[in-house]
């Protein structure tokens, strides 16, 4: 269950279908804020899958107005906890736009450069990945391969610096392969640079200053609650940070790269502080959307971010997702149509991207909705 299927269903890449979730009638009826002909559309499009057992929860924002904002089924099967914008989930792979943005800031204060080679921070690395750049790492360009080995594997940092940064499939900066292991790179570089945990960079320097409280790696008891179990089916799946505490700081097959979790609201509130004024640097802020590197003909990489732009040379959308095959989330960004949303599932990557590509096409004013063009 990798998190290299990442831009699925939104970029155009193919999905692969996981699971396949039981039905639960007895789901519990929310009451969603609706404004608008989209968002009843929306709605009425999660509403009908939470019938066939989908769960999960969504935000939507058009012209800076959130116009749906709601969960759907459970959180919780066993406990009939609901799942509401609140809950904390998985959120897989849009961990790596807080490493990132932790890479980011530590440039801003000139602790490191996007430029040096991995080797003056890590220097023990093995001498054909000595070369490659923090940038390569960020972008994608660095030609490691996607991943080291199964998540939950125990892997100490050493044996993550020695063994997987020696798995180069072509020269570093000659094209974009998805990596994983790069965004462990970087995180391991931000903890020889600050002498901190990334966990606690992260906490410190944005989940707190933006109130992010319910977003992070590790939760206190008091959150233990309002996190989502994971369903394959009926079958329920331990929670990440359960599964992270219990190995002790060996799980670099996951760190910086996926592993977090955050509730929807979190998640909206990190949007906002990119792209409004916050205590987000604005050239942190600038960094991660700007195109760098690209994917292919239509799509290119900013740090943590997919990138599409339109025949102008403007951003036609800004986007991500995360899955370990059974939570899902998606995040994306339309700026020319002042259009976003955040969604989430706990039970199935492929029921969850089918949603998100509807809920975007809906947006985009490409499904017979009345009325319902953004403008």
């Amino acid at each position: 269950m990798r998190r290299n299927s990442l831009v699925a269903g939104l970029l155009g890449v193919a999905l692969v279908a996981l699971v396949a979730v039981a039905d639960q009638p007895d789901r519990p009826a929310t009451a969603p804020k609706k404004v608008g002909p989209m968002a009843e559309a929306i709605h009425a499009d999660l509403s009908r899958r939470a019938a066939g057992g989908f769960s999960g929860a969504i935000i939507v924002e058009i012209d800076g107005e959130v116009v749906l904002d709601t969960g759907y089924g459970w959180a919780d099967r066993e406990r009939r906890t609901p799942f509401t914008t609140s809950t904390i989930a998985q959120i897989g792979s849009l961990t790596k736009q807080f490493t990132a943005a932790a890479i980011l800031d530590l440039s801003r204060q000139k602790r490191l450069r996007l430029s040096d080679p991995i080797s003056k921070y890590l220097p023990d690395v093995p001498s054909p990945a000595a070369g490659i750049t923090l940038e390569q790492l960020l972008t994608h360009t660095a030609g490691l391969q996607s991943d080291c080995g199964d998540d939950f594997e125990h892997l100490s940092r050493e044996d993550f610096v020695h063994r997987c940064l020696a798995l180069i499939d072509h020269p570093p900066g000659t094209r974009f392969q998805y990596s994983n292991l790069g965004y462990s790179a970087l995180a391991a570089i931000v903890e020889s640079v600050t002498r901190q945990p990334l966990e606690d960079v992260v906490r410190n320097r944005f989940l707190d200053p933006l109130h992010m409280l319910r977003t992070g790696t590790f939760f206190s008891a008091r959150f233990h609650d309002q996190q989502a179990i994971g369903y394959v089916g009926p079958a329920a799946q331990p929670l990440m940070s359960d599964r992270l505490s219990a190995m002790e700081g060996s799980y670099w097959n996951l760190k910086g790269n996926g592993g977090m979790e955050a509730s929807a609201e979190d998640m909206y509130a990190w949007f906002r502080a990119l792209t409004r004024p916050s205590p987000i640097s604005e050239s942190v802020k600038r960094q991660l959307m700007t195109p760098h590197a690209r994917r292919d003909d239509t799509v290119e990489y900013g740090y943590g971010w997919f990138i599409r732009r339109n025949a102008v040379n403007e951003i036609e959308q800004a986007s991500h997702t995360g899955s370990d095959g059974v939570f899902f989330s998606a995040i994306v960004w339309r700026p020319k149509e002042r259009a976003f949303y955040y969604l989430v599932t706990n039970t199935g990557e492929k029921g969850g991207a089918e949603a998100a590509s509807v809920t975007l096409k809906t947006l985009k004013g490409r499904l017979p909705i009345a009325g319902a063009a953004i403008r």
